[in-house]
């Protein structure tokens, strides 16, 4: 009876360890999926950002949004 605390608290340990390394992962790849996005901002002429935000543009957006899921899916698949 003595060996389940022992292994609860070995599991426990490991599901901690693997939402810490989880977590890490995913603040590094929202991290370069935005500084991708703002490196596709200076690049394009104008400033999308602006277009989409503050001139409320649908089809900036729908460029935003592409670009973007874009981004996350190439993120995504380099840590995968």
């Amino acid at each position: 009876m003595k060996s389940l605390p022992i292994a609860a608290s070995e599991c426990l340990r490991d599901l901690a360890s693997s939402m810490g390394a989880t977590l890490l992962w995913v603040i590094f790849g929202v991290l370069i999926a935005v500084a991708a996005l703002k490196v596709f901002d200076v690049l394009t002429p104008g400033k999308l950002a602006d277009q989409v935000f503050k001139e409320r543009s649908v089809s900036a957006a729908i460029v935003y949004g592409a670009v973007f899921l874009g981004v996350c899916l190439i993120v995504a698949s380099a840590i995968h």
